[in-house]
């Protein structure tokens, strides 16, 4: 990932303090997106993300190609399936 160069402070601080800022920046980009729930961790997480309130029915649908029923939570597999272009 490129990151865009950072000019250096004045007082001659330099490049090793912008360095770690931007590291910085990025470990807290990193750190934010472990939290999100992916399709790896399954579609039971993100139907629990869904249940608890965490995430909205739209938003599994949108985002993660998980289509679950805004009354009962149940992941409709077959919606599911078609969202995601796949059979099963």
């Amino acid at each position: 990932m490129p990151v865009a160069a950072v000019p250096a402070p004045i007082g001659g601080l330099g490049e090793e303090r912008n360095r770690a800022s931007v590291d910085a920046v990025i470990d807290n980009i990193c750190s934010a997106l472990t939290k999100l729930p992916k399709e790896t961790e399954g579609e039971e997480k993100v139907q629990e993300e869904v249940r608890n309130g965490i995430i909205s029915v739209e938003k599994s649908k949108n985002d993660y190609g998980i289509s679950i029923d805004p009354d009962t939570f149940e992941i409709d597999y077959k919606k599911t399936n078609k969202l995601r272009g796949r059979t099963r």
